[in-house]
């Protein structure tokens, strides 16, 4: 009952949460939406009776991330996407007391975020990177931020490759 076009093709073929789809996702520890497009957007409602059919969140760690990530980017007019980087954002996941995913990003009205990357950047390792990011897709200019990513995180799940996320 796997609708391919539905299911992350690099999960479904067995590639590392990390090395997939999850590395340009978005962070959703905290994350605003209208409940109401999740339960009567028609194209939404088939993937999520894929996504829990599939049982891909059990056998390949495909979680809420990936899913709300998919979901948005493949149904929601870029429009209506908001992206919030005014306060510094920290999350990560940690095995035995190393961070392996995650880090911290600087929020663009944070008066202490300087400090604040340095010293995440010393407790856990990592060097502060810059990234250009927008706050809304239809906004013409790129606002200058910095993460730390530590650990197995081989690219920063803030920005792109070319360090531009939106």
């Amino acid at each position: 009952h796997q609708n391919p076009q539905l299911i992350p093709l690099a999960i479904s073929r067995g590639m590392p949460y990390c090395a997939a789809i999850g590395q340009y996702g978005y962070y959703n520890n905290w994350f605003v939406t209208q409940i109401d497009w999740w339960l009567t957007e028609p194209k939404v409602k088939a993937m999520i009776t894929e996504f829990d059919q599939s049982k891909l969140i059990f056998t390949h760690r495909s979680n809420d991330l990936i899913f709300q990530t998919a979901a948005i980017k493949l149904f929601m007019p870029p429009s209506r996407r908001s992206r919030f980087i005014d306060f510094t954002y920290q999350h990560h996941t940690t095995r035995h007391g190393a961070v392996v995913f995650g880090g911290i990003e600087s929020g663009t009205t944070d008066p202490q975020a300087v400090a604040r990357i340095q010293n995440y950047a010393r407790k856990y390792g990592g060097t502060p990177r810059p990234c250009q990011v927008k706050d809304r897709f239809q906004t013409t200019q790129f606002q200058r931020i910095f993460y730390v990513v530590p650990g197995e995180t081989s690219t920063a799940p803030f920005c792109s490759t070319d360090g531009n996320f939106i």
